[in-house]
């Protein structure tokens, strides 16, 4: 398995929820993918003839997709293909709240999920082991190198299923945005443990 990830630029809100939600991201498309392509550079020389994957792979968050259309225009290749697997958790009835409101109207219910986080889901919401499904499902079908544009949770459960690592081990790195990582390994099935 050999893939690379990009993490979308910088959300421009704090303090809030959010997962599937759209969010208004900062610099605009065409400057995150020129910092994004910068960041290939040092793989190798980012030209349509060097690139280290020929196709990308997006969620289909605006967030992402923008970037993904940008970059595949400045690199050559084709329109970047849609992927609702590569979407970030969906926190359900908790998108666009204040961590605040969470924790004041929902207090059981947020605590839980703060500490159990691998197992709790959010009202409405999925877990992290539904994420996981969702992702494996897409690395199943994965047969030639390809860039995902996607987000931290997602790219936290790639590192963990093609590095074979737990995502207790992956889960509070850092996940820079618009820095582009191979990602190569074996990629395995997870175990229930491994969560």
């Amino acid at each position: 398995m050999h893939l690379f990830v990009v993490r979308h630029a910088p959300a421009q809100v704090s303090g809030l929820c959010y997962g599937q939600l759209d969010v208004p991201v900062a610099p605009a498309a065409e400057e995150a993918a020129r910092v994004a392509i910068a960041s290939i550079d040092v793989l190798g020389p980012a030209s349509s003839q060097a690139l280290p994957f020929a196709s990308i792979v997006t969620s289909p968050s605006a967030r992402t997709r923008t970037l993904a259309e940008a970059m595949a225009r400045a690199l050559g290749l084709p329109a970047p293909r849609i992927d609702a697997r590569l979407r970030e958790l969906d926190f359900g009835r908790w998108e666009g709240r204040t961590w605040e409101e969470l924790e004041r109207d929902d207090g059981p219910a947020f605590s839980e999920w703060m500490t159990s986080w691998q197992h709790a889901r959010a009202p409405g919401g999925e877990g992290v082991g539904d994420l996981m499904l969702r992702i494996q499902g897409l690395l199943d079908e994965t047969r030639t190198p390809c860039l995902l544009v996607t987000h931290a949770g997602p790219i936290r459960v790639l590192r963990a299923l093609i590095q074979k690592r737990t995502l207790g081990d992956v889960w509070s790195e850092d996940v820079p945005h618009l820095s582009v990582e191979p990602l190569t390994g074996e990629c395995h099935r997870p175990r229930k443990a491994a969560l």
